[in-house]
C-alpha cells in the first residue's frame, strides 16, 4: 500500500485518505451517496468529529457548523460514518485502548463508509437564525360570535319582491380572526449556553410581542408575534467537548401570530389587527390600553437568537 503521506486527497481538516469506491442516487426531492475511504486508524475520531462538528460555545457566543459535505457536492451532507478493519482477520485499535501491544499487532489502516444525504447548503450563522433554526407554521381561523343588529346591515331582497331590508338585532354574525402558529426548534444547543445566556433571553420575552418587523416571521408587522413559551429535551449523544458532562439540549419555541386587515364598521376603512387589538362589539377591532399601556409589552424578538 502507498504510504499515506503520498495520498493526494485530504479533508478540509488535513486528514489524508484514499478514495476506493463511490455510489449514489438522485430523486426529485432527495439524493444520497456513499463513499468508501481508506484512512489511518489513528485518524478515525478526527475524521468523525470533522464530519459531525460540535457547536462551539465561548462567552455569550456560539459557533454553529454543519456536517461535512461530500467533496464536490455541497448539497450532500454526512449522515453516517461506518468503519471496519482494512485487512480481514487483522484487528484495529483506533481508540488506542491497547497501547502496550507489540508492533504489528494491529492494522494501521481502516476502511470507512461515509453515507451522505440531502442537507442545507447554507453554512449556519448565529447572526442569521434562519440558517440554523428548524421552522414550521400552521394557519388557523377562529370565528367570534356577534349580532349584526343595526350596524349597517341590510337584507338583499329577492328579485321582484319588496321584502323588508331591516335586520333584527339578534341575527347572528361571525367575526373572522385568523392566526398562525409558529414552531421553532433549535437542536444541539450547548447546555452551558442555554443556562448562561439563552434562558435569560427567553424569560425576558415570554408573554411579549415583537417591537418591530422581524425577518424570522417573514417580516410580520410590530405587535403581531406573541411568544407563548418553550420546551426542552436533552439530546443524548456521543459527541461532546472534552470536559463537558451535560448533554446538549433541543429547544422548541412556540409563537402565535395575529396579523390581518379588518374592516372598520365606522366606515374609516381597514386597519391592521395585532395582539394589542380586541374586538369591540358594534365598532370592530380596537386597540386596548390598560393604565395607559397596551395589553402586551414589546420586545426585540430577533435578539433571542442572535449574538
Amino acid at each position: 500500500m502507498i504510504d499515506h503521506n503520498d495520498w493526494r486527497l485530504q479533508t478540509d481538516g488535513g486528514i489524508r485518505y484514499k478514495l476506493v469506491d463511490m455510489s449514489g442516487s438522485f430523486e426529485a426531492d432527495n439524493a444520497e451517496a456513499k463513499q468508501t475511504y481508506i484512512i489511518r486508524s489513528q485518524d478515525l475520531m478526527a475524521f468523525v468529529l470533522e464530519s459531525f462538528p460540535l457547536i462551539a460555545f465561548m462567552g455569550n457566543t456560539i459557533t454553529i457548523q454543519r456536517a461535512r459535505s461530500m467533496p464536490g457536492y455541497v448539497g450532500l451532507l454526512s449522515r453516517k460514518v461506518s468503519f471496519k478493519a482494512h485487512t480481514e482477520g487483522k484487528p484495529i485499535d483506533p481508540f488506542g485502548v491497547d497501547g502496550d501491544a507489540p508492533d504489528g499487532t494491529y492494522e494501521p489502516y481502516l476502511t470507512l463508509d461515509v453515507d451522505y444525504t440531502s442537507g442545507n447548503c447554507t453554512e449556519p450563522d448565529q447572526d442569521d437564525p434562519i440558517t440554523f433554526l428548524e421552522i414550521s407554521s400552521t394557519a388557523s381561523t377562529n370565528f367570534l360570535a356577534d349580532t349584526m343588529g343595526s350596524f349597517g346591515a341590510v337584507w338583499v331582497s329577492a328579485p321582484g319582491t319588496e321584502e323588508d331590508p331591516a335586520v333584527d338585532i339578534d341575527v347572528p354574525s361571525s367575526v373572522i380572526e385568523t392566526s398562525i402558529e409558529w414552531s421553532f426548534r433549535w437542536p444541539q444547543v450547548p447546555y452551558e449556553y442555554f443556562s448562561d445566556t439563552l434562558i435569560t433571553r427567553i424569560r425576558d420575552r415570554l408573554g411579549k410581542v415583537n417591537s418591530g418587523p422581524t425577518k424570522l416571521f417573514s417580516n410580520a408587522p410590530a405587535e403581531t408575534i406573541l411568544f407563548l413559551g418553550y420546551s426542552i429535551s436533552q439530546s443524548a449523544t456521543w459527541n461532546r467537548k472534552e470536559g463537558v458532562t451535560l448533554p446538549p439540549l433541543n429547544v422548541d419555541f412556540k409563537f402565535l401570530e395575529k396579523n390581518f386587515m379588518a374592516g372598520d364598521w365606522t366606515g374609516e376603512g381597514e386597519m391592521q389587527v395585532t395582539h394589542n387589538h380586541i374586538y369591540r362589539k358594534g365598532c370592530g377591532w380596537r386597540r386596548l390600553l390598560i393604565n395607559g399601556l397596551p395589553i402586551f409589552a414589546t420586545t426585540d424578538m430577533d435578539g433571542m437568537f442572535t449574538r
